[in-house]
């Protein structure tokens, strides 16, 4: 049966639900929420008009952005509504994913409840499909959602192997300069154009707890080769970001790179494991060097030659070795994980197509 949105969905502005003062504090017990990527801005102590008719759907008026809330809350836009079943005909989680699944792109500044997404029309199956649909969603949802936490506990096992291997320890430190065969940035001047060959240059958005081509600068052969010169990235160097958000690092697998400025290769000599190094620069101790040497307002940076007088502890490399061993195990079962997550985002997608196309 085909329904408009409006129809199935009543909305409630959010003016009574504003917070009052942005003086958040984590020990407050009332989230504040916004429907964009952020989602939770900070916690207030307010008592009063605070929204408590779950579940709800935020729907972001302008940028269309939408989450599904199931605990009380306040927020901070008025450009925001609460979007709730306009009967018990509708399972407002169905429609969550079916607006979820649009993935509708707003191309101008404006109110889009109203204009827009009220008058859509969709063929609604009856409540008790609405519900089976759900609950196979959900529970793609909730299989994901796990297999991220185990990612989450690896990642939290590595860090607290290295402090319980390394720092109770005394060791000598030294400047990084002084334990790798090279520390240089990528090209200062990158071709101009795209051309979507085989070889990627990476930039600082591109490096997190691994490589992301998603988005990635693509280069010719012949730009390839001129620009790998300057840094030649190898298996087991280490990738560092030195502009933008600054001190995140990733070992080198087998990828085939070159790098743009934003980011460094480290290449660290026989008495240092690269895997060690990787895992100090994402260290506390590490991260706050990072801060002290941080320059610029709008847009950090560090500067290649603080980079090299970065202190690190130097322990024996037998030491660095097994803790290597240790982080490659621990990558082996994440990598089976990552499969599991890939293989249930096509799964979902899939049933997302099926359901809503």
């Amino acid at each position: 049966m085909k329904i408009k949105l409006g129809e199935a969905l009543k909305y409630e502005q959010p003016t009574k639900y504003i917070v009052a003062s942005e003086k958040y504090n984590d020990s407050y017990a009332t989230p504040v929420l916004t429907a964009g990527k952020s989602f939770i801005l900070g916690y207030t102590n307010e008592e009063s008009g605070i929204y408590d008719n779950l579940p709800v759907i935020i729907f972001d008026d302008f940028t269309t952005d939408i989450k599904y809330v199931d605990f009380p809350f306040k927020v901070k836009s008025s450009a925001m509504k609460m979007l709730q079943p306009a009967n018990e005909n509708y399972n407002l989680k169905f429609f969550y994913y079916l607006i979820k699944y649009m993935n509708f792109q707003p191309t101008s500044h404006q109110r889009h409840w109203i204009s827009k997404f009220a008058e859509m029309e969709f063929d609604i199956p009856e409540r008790v499909k609405q519900d089976q649909i759900v609950e196979k969603l959900d529970k793609l949802v909730e299989m994901q959602s796990k297999k991220t936490t185990q990612l989450k506990k690896y990642d939290d096992l590595v860090k607290s192997q290295f402090i319980e291997m390394f720092e109770n320890e005394k060791f000598e430190n030294v400047n990084l300069e002084n334990v790798c065969t090279k520390i240089t940035d990528g090209s200062h001047n990158p071709p101009k154009g795209i051309d979507f060959s085989n070889y990627p240059m990476l930039s600082s958005q591109n490096i997190n707890q691994q490589i992301n081509f998603s988005n990635v600068r693509y280069l010719n052969e012949a730009d390839f080769l001129r620009e790998n010169k300057r840094t030649q990235v190898a298996k087991g160097d280490i990738l560092v970001t030195i502009v933008g958000t600054i001190g995140r690092s990733v070992v080198v697998q087998d990828e085939i790179i070159t790098l743009q400025r934003s980011v460094a290769v480290i290449k660290p000599n026989s008495n240092m494991n690269s895997y060690y190094i990787n895992q100090y620069l994402k260290s506390e101790t590490a991260q706050k060097q990072f801060s002290r040497k941080a320059h610029g307002s709008s847009q950090k940076g560090v500067y290649l030659g603080d980079l090299k007088k970065l202190q690190i502890p130097t322990p024996p490399i037998e030491l660095q070795n097994q803790f290597a061993d240790f982080v490659k195990h621990i990558d082996k079962l994440k990598f089976t994980i990552k499969q599991s997550i890939e293989k249930l985002e096509l799964c979902y997608k899939s049933l997302m197509k099926q359901y809503f196309d």
